[in-house]
């Protein structure tokens, strides 16, 4: 059944991906965090690692078959170990490039699958203390998506200045 905005404006039923980015060399918590244990693998709160908990804020938004993680080859078996069977698959970069490439390389590989897919980007390195309040504001996003021929590279930006109103 289509979803409908209070302005009666119908939304266009595409369905929703959610990229986790599990890339990185572990050198930024040096000595905590190494190559093969970098830092979204790292037990933080809850006993649950930054990517376990990235993980579960992306299962409250799409179904596991809709969730992709990004990494790279040297760290598939360790982010598998972690997330078991939770999401539909690994994206393997052929070699590190940073967020940027990391990004284009999911973007092409769900277009493939899904040319009207909508991608939602998350990091999976981010300690976030209230995932209600933020998959409420992702889930808005997606429905803001809906309903937009194009979005903006500056809502990124506008993101940002609406959560410093907020505060």
């Amino acid at each position: 059944m289509p979803r409908w905005w209070s302005s009666g404006v119908k939304l266009i039923m595409h369905k929703t991906y959610v990229v986790i980015l599990a890339g990185g060399s572990g050198e930024r918590l040096w000595p905590l965090s190494r190559k093969k244990q970098p830092k979204q693998l790292l037990p933080f709160t809850e006993k649950k690692s930054l990517l376990e908990q990235t993980v579960q804020r992306a299962l409250a938004l799409v179904d596991k078959e809709s969730i992709f993680i990004v990494t790279g080859a040297d760290q598939e078996a360790y982010i598998t170990d972690s997330v078991k069977n939770s999401v539909a698959g690994l994206i393997l970069e052929p070699a590190p490039r940073n967020t940027a490439a990391a990004m284009m390389l999911a973007a092409q590989k769900i277009y493939e699958r899904d040319p009207e897919g909508i991608l939602v980007f998350l990091p999976a390195d981010h300690y976030v203390p209230d995932t209600k309040k933020f998959n409420d504001f992702v889930a808005h996003a997606i429905d803001f998506s809906k309903t937009s021929q194009k979005i903006r590279p500056e809502i990124a930006n506008q993101v940002r200045s609406i959560e410093r109103l907020e505060k």
